[in-house]
Order: structure tokens, then C-alpha cells, then sequence
């Protein structure tokens, strides 16, 4: 899920139980940082990095390349046309690492598509996507897909390094998780979603998949067990009113005690708009092996302003973040949004009972409920906040909250994360109008009092993409990469599945 944030109640309203949990948090480094090259990209997001090759989406002419730069020298070693993928407002355009039978590493991206297929009308042709693989270190093409829809960007399956999977669609409407193997050549549909029921979108891992049916008038989640369903619930039924098939929702797994927490976004009640009640807001705790309801309250992920967790403590016990939110929202048939009468309490709650552990008044900021910069994130249980023009710290496990005093960064810049926008022409349906749509992805840029420092050396490693001792970050107009020797420092959170935490579906 994402993240919320708080201003500085001293104690936070919390036990001095809480804050004995706390692990022990390094010291930042907040010296300036050494750069090592930059290259002129206007970059789409944040890039992705394996050992020595670095991937970035670029804007240009008003469409998408992907290009691969060795990671120790910026140097430019291939690039290729790329598409999004066909629902891509507000998200970055990936890419992925994949495996093949002979060592080599390959990239696997969507690519633009272009065919002739005879049983293909031709007005068809720049709708569909293809999946192209390429050498990761020449650029040189492996293997080119027939024409399918890709949804947003591939990844690399779970449980096969030598595939691609992604949520997209075939020609004939068939929408499902599917993967794709250089090897073979051939699309299949992603084991784990065999049997998933029609009208329905394969989202995040473990078999979760959104569904609607009659009409749209019912909506909610449900995951596949042995090519089976295991369960289904209801949004509205669940998770309270205010919900429909335009909300969106997270998830997040904490394995170690078979617990599913799951969010939804609050969204128009209808296509031409209207008011929503910020207090519907809800956060459910489910068993992800059989769907039963643990806990829920009313709450959201605070758009994704800080690290939410889990965060493991000394008790054993996991540590979430969550935002308690009143008031209005008002959407316009445009989709704009604005509030009314906003409060937002910030709640450090156990994740396995859902109780609120500590809270923090966050008062009337509305970058909690929406907008597009978040702050860099923080370091484990440190997490860093800006309320009310005030740069602050919060412990996760207790808290409390101290300022930033401005003497840590008088050698360097502190980084903010902004959500930018690009313009991306594409052919739609056939049925539909089309050609031009925007989408977002976060860029780094210099946040506090604008002084012309370098970024500190704990903003870039956690803002940016490290591949061995560089890390690397996308500013606007820019890539640059960064000396970083140093280790990362180990997360405090679940290693694995246990912490996994994906944006869900529109």
C-alpha cells in the first residue's frame, strides 16, 4: 500500500513500550554526493539496473524509446521504440530482466506494433503491442511477439526467470495474466490465472484478480487457488459504500501470519462526477488463504507521502502507517478533484490486529489525499516528513517526531520525488477516439529552499536505482549517476513475498 504522514505532536500520543521496540536506525549520510556522469534523457520515471545495465523509458516526438546505458559510465549502448502499454495514465512504463537458456541476460519490453496479418484489420495495426526480447548488452533482437494488448509493462515471472508475464488482452478480448518465452515463442496464460472468471483483471501477485459483473454493478476482488477460485468479496459488502469498479486498490502480503491487507481508493460516484465522503475510506485485513474478514478500519494509505511499512520490531510484532481522513471530495466530469473541510490523523497501528498503536494530527494537508510529489523516502523506522512548511522525522515504531534541523543540510540538497507528465500518441480501439493521452512516472528534484547544493548522499541512494556501487537517478531532462561504494543498509521490514506492495487496478 503507500504512506502517510504526520506533524509533530510531541510524544506523538505514544507508550514508552512502543518506542523501546524501536531497532536501532544507522546515521544518514547527509554529505553531498559525488557524481559520476549524466546523460541528456527526458526520462519517464525512475530507471531499472542489473548488473552493469541500466534501463530507462524516454519521451520523444511524442512517443516512448527504451534505452539501456552501462551503469558505470552513462554511455548509451542501444535504444528501441517502446510503448506504456495501453492503460498507463499516472504510471511509469516498465521494463524486465530476464533469463535466457544460454546465460545471457535479455530485456523484454512492449514494444509498438505493426502487422500485416491478413486476419488483422489494418486500422488495428498501432492498437496492438508486441513483446519484443533483446540482448541486454547489444540491443540485438531474440524474439518478437504476434500482436497482443499489454495492459502496463512486463515483468519477469515469479517462477520462471526465462519468461515474461504481464495483464493484457489477445486480439479476440481475452484479458488475463499471460506470459511470454523467447524460447518458445508463444503467449500462454499465466498458470496461476487459469480459470479466472470472464470480466475479470488479473492485478499484483498471488493470484489476486479484480472483478465486475452485471452491468458493473458489482464489483470486488478474488484470487485463484489451484486453477480454482478460492474466494471472492464483494467491494461494497466488504470494504463499505463508496466503492465501485472505477476505485482503485491496493494490497499488501505479510506472509508470516497468511494476512492480506487491502485498501481502496474512494473515487466519483458516477462518470460525470459528484461528492464523496473522505470518512468511507477503509483499510480490510483479510486471510489470504480463505478470504475470511480479519480486521478493517477507516482509513487510507496517505498517497504514498512516506514508507508505510511493514516495519519488523524487536517484539516480533510488525509495525503499519495508515491515514484516518474526514471531510469531502468533490469531482467534476473531468475527473478534477477537490476538497472540503479536510482533517487527516496519521495512526502507527499493528498490522495483525489493526489496533492504532500511536497517532499524529496531520491537520488539513491535502498531499495526503492527493496530488503528485511525495518526499523521497526515509531510512527503515526514520521516515521523513514535511508538514506545514516543517521538515520533521518520524520513528514508525514510537512516533515521535523531532524537526530537521537545517544545520544537517547545509552542505547538500534534500530530494523530492515529483510525479511528471508526458504526452504519448497511440492509436486506440478501433471503436474509440484517440490519439493522445498523458501518463506519469516520479523524477527527482531539489525540494526545501532551493539553494544550488548537491543532493546529500542519504537522498540519492534513496531516491535513485543502484546496480553495484552507483547508484542512479532521473531528474527532468536528465539521468545521472552517483558514486555510492557503500552498501545499502539492510531494510528493516519482512524480507521477500512478506513485504510485497503493488499499486492496484483503475
Amino acid at each position: 500500500m503507500s504512506a502517510c504522514t504526520a506533524p509533530g505532536n510531541a510524544d506523538g500520543g505514544t507508550s514508552p513500550e512502543a518506542s523501546a521496540q524501536a531497532v536501532e536506525e544507522p546515521e544518514r549520510d547527509l554529505g553531498p554526493a559525488h557524481r559520476l556522469w549524466t546523460q541528456e534523457l527526458d526520462v519517464v520515471g525512475q530507471p531499472q539496473a542489473k548488473d552493469g545495465t541500466a534501463i530507462a523509458f524516454a519521451a520523444k516526438d511524442r512517443g516512448l524509446e527504451i534505452v539501456a546505458l552501462d551503469s558505470a559510465t552513462g554511455k548509451v549502448k542501444w535504444r528501441h521504440p517502446a510503448t506504456p502499454g495501453q492503460r498507463f495514465a499516472g504510471t511509469a512504463p516498465r521494463a524486465a530482466f530476464i533469463e535466457l537458456e544460454d546465460g545471457r541476460e535479455a530485456v523484454a519490453f512492449a514494444a509498438p506494433g505493426d502487422f500485416s496479418y491478413e486476419w488483422i484489420k489494418p486500422e488495428w495495426w498501432p492498437w496492438l503491442d508486441r513483446i519484443r526480447i533483446v540482448d541486454a548488452a547489444s540491443g540485438k533482437t531474440i524474439s518478437m511477439s504476434e500482436g497482443v494488448v499489454v495492459h502496463a509493462g512486463v515483468y519477469s515471472c515469479n517462477d520462471d526467470a526465462k519468461a515474461v508475464c504481464f495483464d493484457g488482452e489477445g486480439v479476440f478480448g481475452d484479458r488475463t495474466r499471460m506470459r511470454y518465452s523467447a524460447q518458445s515463442g508463444d503467449f500462454e496464460v499465466d498458470p496461476i490465472m487459469q480459470g479466472m472468471p470472464p470480466e475479470a483483471d488479473a492485478v499484483g501477485d498471488g493470484g489476486l484478480y479484480a472483478f465486475s459483473g452485471s452491468g458493473g454493478m458489482r464489483y470486488g476482488i478474488g484470487q485463484m487457488q489451484d486453477e480454482r477460485i478460492g474466494w471472492e468479496l464483494g467491494a461494497v459488502s466488504a470494504f463499505g459504500p463508496g466503492i465501485n469498479r472505477r476505485s482503485s486498490f491496493q494490497h499488501q502480503y505479510l506472509d508470516e501470519h497468511d494476512l492480506l491487507l487491502l485498501g481502496f481508493d474512494l473515487t466519483s460516484p458516477s462518470e460525470e462526477g459528484g461528492r464523496v465522503d473522505l470518512a468511507r475510506n477503509r483499510i480490510t485485513a483479510v486471510n489470504a488463504k480463505t478470504g475470511q474478514l480479519i480486521w478493517d478500519a477507516p482509513a487510507q494509505d496517505c498517497n504514498n507521502q512516506l514508507d508505510v511499512g511493514p516495519f519488523a520490531l524487536d517484539d516480533k510484532s510488525y509495525r503499519g502507517i495508515r491515514c484516518k481522513t474526514t471531510g469531502t471530495m468533490i469531482v467534476d466530469k473531468d475527473g478534477n478533484k477537490t476538497f472540503e473541510n479536510v482533517t487527516v490523523v496519521v495512526e502507527g497501528f499493528d498490522m495483525v490486529t489493526g489496533e492504532a498503536v500511536w497517532t499524529v494530527d496531520a491537520g488539513s494537508d491535502e498531499k495526503f489525499l492527493h496530488g503528485p510529489a511525495r518526499q523521497a523516502p526515509g531510512d527503515g523506522l526514520k521516515q521523513r516528513l514535511s508538514l506545514n512548511g516543517e521538515e520533521m522525522w518520524l520513528d514508525a515504531a514510537s512516533g515521535k517526531t523531532s524537526p530537521i534541523a537545517e544545520e544537517e543540510y547545509d552542505r547538500a540538497s534534500r530530494l523530492c520525488l515529483v510525479e511528471r507528465s508526458y504526452e504519448y500518441w497511440r492509436a486506440q480501439r478501433p471503436e474509440e477516439k484517440a490519439p493522445s493521452e498523458r501518463g506519469g512516472g516520479s523524477l527527482a528534484a531539489t525540494c526545501g529552499d532551493g539553494r544550488k547544493l548537491p543532493p546529500a548522499v542519504a537522498e540519492v541512494d534513496g531516491a535513485g536505482t543502484r546496480d553495484g556501487g552507483v547508484v542512479m537517478v532521473a531528474y527532468e531532462g536528465k539521468l545521472a549517476g552517483y558514486d555510492m561504494p557503500q552498501e545499502p543498509e539492510p531494510s528493516d521490514g519482512p524480507s521477500g513475498d512478506a513485504a510485497v506492495q503493488v499499486e492496484g487496478q483503475e
